[in-house]
């Protein structure tokens, strides 16, 4: 876990996304890409934690479990991750730790979710059409000048410290 030092100058920043699961053939089939946040030039950005919720108990959502949902963070200038790997959507009750920094030297940059996988519907399911997972990400924007230009003498993009 990665601790901000309380001198720099940043601003929390919170997301939400909902990424709905379509019923087909016996299946709820999460699939998609959606815009999480737009990336400012020469800005730094902290992605600290993920909280997953859905809109079926989370007892239920492990029991139906098909293919784990995963998402993938990624700039959209580049295509490249922001975290090491896909992170898989398990728990509701315990929030995940990102700890990536990313920063772009590019106007229009932005952060984007993608996600895929699939639940199997049981006979509490039937007649529900779809099942959302809402994302909530919790991250920074870094607005200190010395800490900005100390991250992009090292890295431009995204880098997990």
């Amino acid at each position: 876990m990665i601790n901000l030092p309380s001198n720099i100058k940043k601003r929390l920043i919170s997301t939400t996304n909902t990424f709905v699961g379509a019923y087909s053939n016996g299946k709820y089939i999460f699939t998609g890409t959606q815009k999480i946040f737009d990336v400012l030039p020469n800005t730094a950005y902290f992605i600290d934690i993920l909280q997953l919720s859905g809109t079926i108990p989370e007892s239920l959502y492990l029991s139906i479990l098909d293919v784990t949902p995963l998402l993938l963070i990624k700039r959209t200038a580049t295509g490249e991750p922001v975290a090491d790997r896909a992170i898989p959507l398990l728990l509701f009750s315990q929030a995940k730790p990102i700890t990536s920094f990313v920063t772009s030297d590019k106007a229009g940059d932005s952060i984007c979710g993608t996600i895929s996988g699939s639940l199997t519907q049981d006979s509490t399911m039937i007649g529900i059409t779809s099942v959302d997972l809402i994302m909530s990400l919790t991250l920074y924007a870094i607005d200190d000048k010395e800490f900005n230009r100390a991250f992009q003498d090292i890295a431009i993009g995204a880098r997990k410290w």
